[in-house]
């Protein structure tokens, strides 16, 4: 997160006249937003699924102990999101908000 101060223009004054016009200190916060992907799993690679079938697939994801970068400056969501890669299709993405105690 960037704090930084600018000018404004004080209101009901002319904006031609911005050069003359008075001008306020005012505050101003931008926020950055990152992904950054801290692991992955590949499964089911050149598998071919049946329509109309379900089944049920298990898998593990090994999640590393290193932070992503910036994170000791900035405040972080961690979400697990997986997403299925239909060829010839809609990919299918679904995400899921977690809690990760790193340390």
């Amino acid at each position: 997160r960037e704090v930084f101060t600018v000018m404004m223009p004080v209101r009901g004054h002319s904006p031609y006249a911005r050069e003359h016009a008075p001008s306020v200190p005012q505050q101003r916060t931008n926020t950055h937003r990152e992904a950054f992907v801290h692991s992955n799993v590949v499964f089911l690679e050149n598998a071919q699924l049946r329509s109309g079938v379900a089944a049920s697939y298990s898998l593990r994801l090994d999640i590393g102990t290193e932070p992503p970068p910036h994170a000791d400056e900035a405040t972080l969501s961690w979400r697990l999101k997986t997403t299925v890669d239909v060829a010839g299709a809609r990919d299918i993405t679904a995400r899921r908000l977690l809690k990760v105690t790193l340390g």
